[in-house]
């Protein structure tokens, strides 16, 4: 290797399919004591969205008003326009709302907000989402009581 890995190309169709891979020193051959065999899968993770940035909550009136700015995989280092590139078809975030450690809410958003009533001992988690990945990491913020 001249030290300089890229990224695997994996048919969506085959990710998670467990590969064979059988390495050692070219110098040898195959069936030489010095090679080794392993088997792996990949998942796909250089397509899972980055995690957003930057959330936030604050009081709104009678309700949170919660923000975060997102990321992307895609031409992320021009700062000519007002956003980074979506990369995806569309904008798509999952946040899931907890009250005392118990899940009451599961919502699709398609911008980086969301305004909704006030509750004690609160937890948001907030992940972005790829068309061809699915949810990314998420982000939490937890209101105290």
């Amino acid at each position: 290797m001249n030290g300089t890995p890229t990224q695997i190309n994996v048919a969506a169709n085959t990710r998670g399919t467990e590969r064979h891979f059988r390495f050692g020193p070219a110098s040898e051959p195959l069936g030489d004591a010095t090679y080794r065999y392993d088997t792996a899968s990949f998942a796909g993770n250089g397509l899972r969205p980055y995690p957003i940035v930057h959330l936030r909550a604050k009081i709104d009136g009678a309700n949170w008003a919660i923000s975060w700015i997102r990321q992307t995989r895609i031409d992320g280092d021009d700062w000519s326009g007002l956003d980074v590139p979506l990369g995806e078809d569309a904008e798509t975030y999952v946040m899931k709302v907890f009250e005392s450690d118990s899940l009451t809410e599961t919502l699709i958003l398609s911008e980086p907000k969301w305004t909704g009533p006030l509750l004690g001992g609160t937890r948001f988690e907030i992940a972005q989402v790829s068309d061809r990945f699915g949810a990314g990491l998420s982000q939490i913020i937890e209101i105290p009581v």
